[in-house]
């Protein structure tokens, strides 16, 4: 099974199209403490950041993915934006 094959496992869209994960979460300590996780490679990392920069390439420096769906389990790419600094 390739990464994507495993990732698109872990998730189930709604009718909002929001992709709700349903693999593991870290506990941050930040505003939003479910952050998805998604393991690939021997490294853990954020399952936002992971399909975002798949589809998109890599984020730019001191950047962040918002939501723009309100939904922080969500991680369909289309529902993020990028900082502005």
């Amino acid at each position: 099974m390739t990464d994507e094959e495993r990732f698109e496992s872990k998730y189930e869209e709604d009718e909002n199209g929001c992709w709700i994960w349903h693999g593991t979460f870290s506990h941050r300590n930040t505003r939003y403490s479910r952050c998805p996780n998604f393991s690939y490679g021997g490294k853990t990392i954020s399952a936002v950041r992971w399909i975002w920069e798949l589809v998109n390439g890599p984020l730019p420096e001191k950047r962040l993915l918002l939501s723009t769906c309100g939904n922080h389990t969500c991680v369909n790419p289309l529902h993020r934006r990028v900082s502005s600094g």
